[in-house]
């Protein structure tokens, strides 16, 4: 999580080797920028326009309800609960749908970072996005261990 000039992004790798340790790190000012989350999701639910950044926090995507819910997230006194949220195996394993929970972190401090085993299988592509920044978001193909040659 850094800034390209006055926009936050991901910047990060296009794929991984199943197994390795994926760190992600917030190299931005909160106090500039505000929180961040770095949350996987499938791919037609990243959060890719305005209309549906607004719609999330007026309740109307079921993803997004998900995701606050799992986080623990209190609107009114701007409280989260719950930093880390791992389903299906530990580690960066599980996307985010409107019926299941997915693999997420929640960071407000500049430098802060969680390193975790990626777990999903060979073959799968990691959607990810940040639900307060709509500009952050990217993907990581998972590749085999020992690739075939």
């Amino acid at each position: 999580m850094e800034m390209d000039g006055n926009k936050p992004v991901f910047d990060g790798p296009s794929s991984i080797v199943r197994g390795s340790m994926l760190r992600i790190s917030n190299e931005t000012d909160p106090q500039d920028i505000g929180p961040h989350f770095f949350t996987i999701a499938q791919k037609k639910r990243i959060l890719d326009s305005r209309d549906k950044f607004n719609r999330c926090f007026e309740g109307e995507i079921k993803m997004c309800n998900r995701i606050f819910k799992a986080h623990e997230v209190d609107f009114q006194s701007e409280e989260v609960g719950n930093q880390l949220v791992d389903s299906g195996k530990e580690g960066w394993s599980t996307a985010f749908s409107n019926r299941q929970n997915g693999d997420s972190w929640f960071t407000e401090t500049a430098d802060e970072e969680i390193t975790q085993k990626v777990r999903a299988k060979a073959g799968k592509t990691f959607n990810y996005f940040c639900i307060f920044h709509p500009t952050m978001q990217g993907k990581i193909d998972v590749e085999p261990r020992n690739p075939v040659k």
